[in-house]
C-alpha cells in the first residue's frame, strides 16, 4: 500500500533532482560508517593483488609511529572474476566513534603479490585515498573510482595530508603540479 501511496504522489520529471544522499541523514560517530574495497580496475598484470587500508591521521603503517594494529586488508579475492580487474570479497569494514574532519580519509594501497618465485614477492602498484567528510561534517557517502597514484606511499605525504588546511585532494594536486613533484 505505502509503494502504490508513494508512487500515486511522486511523479518522476524533468524538474525532480537528485537526492544527495551526502546530506541525506546527519552523520552520528556513534553509529559510524562503513568501507568496502570493492576492487582494482585495469590492472597491468594478471596475478594476485591486496589492498591495504588505514585511516590518516594516524596513518596506520606510514603513520608516525608506524601502527600495524590499524590496518585492514582486503585479500578474498573472486578467482571467477576477470584477471585485468580483480574483485575482493572481504565485504565492509566497521569504524564507530570516528569523529568529522575535513582531512580525515583511507589511504588505500594496492600490492602486487608474484607467485611465481620461490619465495612471493609483494610489490606496490599504487596507491590512492578515499576522503571521508564534507568541510560541515557529512559523510560522503557513495560509491567511488578513485585513481591509484604511482609508487610508494610517501611517509611526507602522509603527514601533510593529515595536518594539512586544505581539502586533501587539493593537496594531492599542490603535489602533482610541484616543479619537481613528489607524486605522480
Amino acid at each position: 500500500e505505502i509503494t502504490a501511496w508513494l508512487n500515486e504522489k511522486i511523479q518522476v520529471n524533468p524538474s525532480l533532482g537528485f537526492i544527495n544522499m551526502i546530506y541525506f541523514a546527519e552523520y552520528r560517530a556513534d553509529l559510524g560508517f562503513k568501507f568496502s574495497l570493492d576492487g582494482v580496475h585495469n590492472v597491468p598484470t594478471a596475478q594476485p593483488y591486496v589492498g591495504l587500508t588505514m585511516l590518516n591521521p594516524p596513518g596506520g603503517l606510514y603513520g608516525n609511529p608506524p601502527d600495524k594494529s590499524q590496518i585492514q586488508m582486503f585479500n578474498k579475492i573472486d578467482w571467477e572474476g576477470p584477471l585485468n580487474s580483480p574483485r575482493f570479497g572481504n565485504g565492509f569494514q566497521y569504524f564507530r566513534g570516528i569523529y568529522p574532519s575535513k582531512n580525515l580519509h583511507v589511504i588505500i594501497d594496492i600490492k602486487a603479490i608474484n607467485l611465481s618465485k620461490k619465495v612471493p614477492q609483494v610489490s606496490t602498484l599504487g596507491w590512492t585515498i578515499l576522503p571521508l567528510f564534507t568541510p560541515d561534517g557529512y559523510l560522503m557517502s557513495g560509491m567511488y573510482q578513485l585513481p591509484l597514484i604511482t609508487g610508494e606511499v610517501n611517509q611526507a605525504i602522509v603527514s601533510g595530508l593529515a595536518s594539512n588546511d586544505v581539502d586533501p585532494w587539493e593537496y594531492i594536486l599542490q603535489q602533482i603540479n610541484q616543479k619537481k613533484p613528489l607524486i605522480k
